[in-house]
């Protein structure tokens, strides 16, 4: 597995973990299936600017090396381990927020197993990346319903149905966001595996994704010392937050800055949501 965790050194290498800060949230980012690159594709999914992102905003980021198939009782229960591990035995492992602070994050089969992980957990949020859902469930809404926590569903125009079942049906708040210009494995930086080689025309996708779960998270998922940002982030999740300090500046470097005016050539982006005591909303770039 890859560890990423926030910390202020300026290169990754050797760089120590941010002290008296609190306790971090746990993310746990599952990835799905690279025929191409099976033993390595997780760390593509490490050097994602989804992972590296997650890190820089506070969190605690594991991604296990999976199998990719279809989730199994077997690969439920090494998710688990891999939690019980980073909280118990991991070196910073003290520094790790205790459950039920914890994210579960997945891509395509991995969204099924990141599902029931949380189904039988209680967790703070899920997020299904293009999440392969039908092809696990002949009605993958009964699942989804049980996963009793706020939900992010995420996928490319193009994909059609994968993501989930009957959006009307699921608990609040839900998000269900649709980008046009990627594909299925676009989260990714090109050429960072096999299975990421072949992109759509927007150029935007990672960043764009990395920044719509960042601020969900934000809002529906804070550390504990964070409680107040959760109230600055809005419900649609892509309005800016104003204009940064200096100090926010240098911890935000380049991040979040996708939806701060129109997006690039062949680019889209969709979101329908409901959060509680609110109508169903959409918003556009």
């Amino acid at each position: 597995m890859s560890i990423l965790f926030p910390s202020i050194d300026g290169s990754p290498q050797n760089a120590q973990i941010l002290h008296r800060c609190g306790a971090y949230p746990l993310v746990v980012l599952l990835h799905g299936e690279c025929k191409a690159a099976q033993d390595t594709h997780y760390l593509a999914w490490a050097n994602s600017p989804l992972a590296m992102q997650l890190a820089r905003a506070g969190y605690v980021v594991v991604v296990p090396r999976l199998s990719g198939r279809a989730a199994s009782e077997a690969e439920v229960a090494l998710v688990r381990s891999v939690m019980r591990w980073v909280r118990t035995r991991w070196v910073h492992g003290g520094l790790v927020a205790a459950a039920p602070a914890t994210v579960m994050v997945g891509h395509s089969r991995g969204s099924v197993l990141a599902g029931l992980v949380a189904a039988d957990q209680g967790v703070q949020a899920y997020v299904s990346l293009s999440g392969d859902w039908h092809g696990s469930f002949g009605d993958p809404t009964e699942a989804q319903r049980a996963i009793a926590a706020p939900m992010l569903f995420v996928k490319d125009a193009s994909e059609g149905d994968v993501d989930l079942g009957r959006f009307q049906e699921l608990p609040l708040p839900r998000y269900r966001a649709v980008l046009t210009g990627g594909g299925h494995y676009d989260y990714l930086m090109p050429h960072s595996s096999p299975c990421a080689a072949q992109r759509g025309p927007c150029l935007e996708t990672p960043s764009v994704a990395a920044d719509l779960v960042t601020m969900f998270l934000g809002r529906w998922a804070p550390a504990a010392q964070a409680q107040g940002m959760a109230q600055q982030v809005p419900g649609n999740l892509v309005r800016g937050l104003g204009p940064l300090t200096v100090q926010q500046q240098f911890y935000a470097g380049a991040y979040l800055s996708s939806f701060g005016g129109p997006l690039g050539a062949g680019c889209g982006f969709q979101m329908t949501y409901q959060i509680p005591g609110h109508d169903q909303e959409a918003v556009s770039f």
